[in-house]
């Protein structure tokens, strides 16, 4: 077995993924994954974000039409106390227009 697939079983283990991985084809990029599916890195994995998204940070990802790969791991972590905040002050649910 090679090591990249020691590393995708090591992934699909550790963050208890329910599914299959795939690695991409010689001339795939992140940005350009096939259609329903998603390019995720392991930091970010490790920051707690995981599959499906939260149905806020996927309204968020949907409205400025990026995947989720794209986005670096601070505007994970902004959009996540965008949304405490909003919770804590009982405000509700912000919303994607919010966030910018």
């Amino acid at each position: 077995m090679s090591c990249i697939m020691n590393k995708l079983e090591k992934i699909v283990r550790d963050y208890d993924i329910d599914g299959l991985l795939h690695l991409s084809m010689k001339f795939n990029r992140p940005h350009t994954s096939f259609y329903r599916n998603a390019s995720f890195s392991d930091a970010i994995l490790r920051c707690s974000v995981y599959l499906p998204l939260h149905l806020y940070i996927k309204s968020v990802v949907d409205y400025y039409s990026v995947v989720p790969f794209q986005l670096t791991l601070n505007t994970y972590r902004y959009m996540v106390c965008l949304y405490i905040i909003y919770y804590i002050l009982g405000s509700g649910i912000p919303t994607p227009k919010e966030f910018a």
